[in-house]
């Protein structure tokens, strides 16, 4: 699993591509938004899942955006899929 493992791929300064990436994260989500205490040398302490590869995607080169929503409303429009239409349409329109 750490060798596929896209953070540790980043951190590891493994050549990849990096296109224009998107985040969508609920909060509360105890799997993927999590404090690791053994990330306080990337990004100190406060950095969760996300923000720990949002930094790393940013300092291989990439562009990312992160956008959380409460967990009971990420499945409404106005919390996670309008955001993302704009997203999509920022970098895959004519």
């Amino acid at each position: 699993m750490a060798e596929g493992n896209p953070l540790l791929a980043l951190k590891r300064g493994e050549a990849a591509a990096t296109p224009p990436a998107f985040w969508i994260q609920s909060r509360p989500d105890i799997v993927h938004d999590y404090h690791n205490p053994e990330s306080g040398g990337d990004g100190g302490p406060e950095f969760r899942e996300p923000e720990r590869f949002a930094a790393a995607y940013r300092a291989a080169g990439g562009e990312i955006d992160m956008q959380y929503v409460d967990k009971k409303d990420a499945s409404t429009a106005a919390a996670a899929f309008e955001p993302l239409t704009r997203f999509f349409h920022a970098h895959l329109s004519d």
